[in-house]
């Protein structure tokens, strides 16, 4: 009886989930006399837990948006690629916030300053019908520094990562500066540099008869939902 039982919660696992079968458990244990499995007159030894806890501390966050700012000839912009254009895969725990990685995918053809011709040039430089997409992988933080909430129940820190850029069909890795900010609800990932364009063998064509300086400063913020 006590091993049909134990199998037949444990099939029952998947269906009902953890916190439900856990629940079902207690019951199942409330309702055995003075602590006897009915049927048999062995005591019921330590309660033996059939479903891992996972800590909620670790998780891998996939849903992110990302807000950026580009310095361009004649003017600097501002925009927003949507999760629609993003698809990441970032491992972070808040117990060990150091240890953070992952690799976040763009799609270039989301990418909007609100000037159309501006965003044409952009897309035949990078050769977005060739190269549609970009790739920036986060290979763990050095020289981490833990930060002043600024906000209850929220921490952040700031940190250099090695990171690898995956642009117009070639890699450049560096190390950039960036900031950490986390609570219950999301994670946000802070970060400014610099990209050169000639790393990446992109063409500098002339915009409105100015030419295209090598140094493009970047900054991105990736907001992360946690819950």
């Amino acid at each position: 009886m006590s091993a049909f039982l134990v199998v037949s919660l444990w099939s029952l696992r998947k269906r009902l989930g953890p916190s439900l079968l856990g629940a079902l458990i207690t019951l199942v244990a409330v309702a055995q006399p003075q602590g006897i499995l009915a049927g048999s007159d062995t005591p019921v030894a330590e309660p033996v837990a059939l479903v891992e806890e996972v800590s909620p501390s670790k998780q891998v966050l996939h849903q992110a948006s990302i807000s950026y700012k580009v310095s361009h000839p004649l003017a600097s912009f501002e925009g927003v690629l949507g999760a629609a254009h993003v698809d990441s895969v970032l491992s972070f725990d808040e117990n060990e916030p150091g240890m953070t990685s992952g690799t976040v995918v763009i799609d270039l053809l989301g990418f909007s300053s609100r000037n159309k011709a501006r965003d044409n040039h952009a897309r035949r430089s990078l050769e977005t019908k060739v190269f549609p997409a970009a790739s920036l992988e986060l290979k763990g933080l050095q020289g981490v520094q833990l930060q002043g909430s600024d906000a209850p129940h929220s921490s952040s820190l700031k940190a250099s990562c090695h990171a690898e850029l995956l642009l117009h069909g070639q890699r450049s890795d560096w190390p950039v500066e960036v900031e950490l900010k986390w609570s219950d609800k999301e994670l946000v990932v802070l970060s400014s540099f610099t990209v050169l364009l000639d790393d990446f063998s992109i063409r500098r064509d002339k915009l409105f008869g100015m030419a295209i300086r090598n140094e493009v400063p970047v900054s991105v913020e990736l907001r992360y939902h946690r819950r």
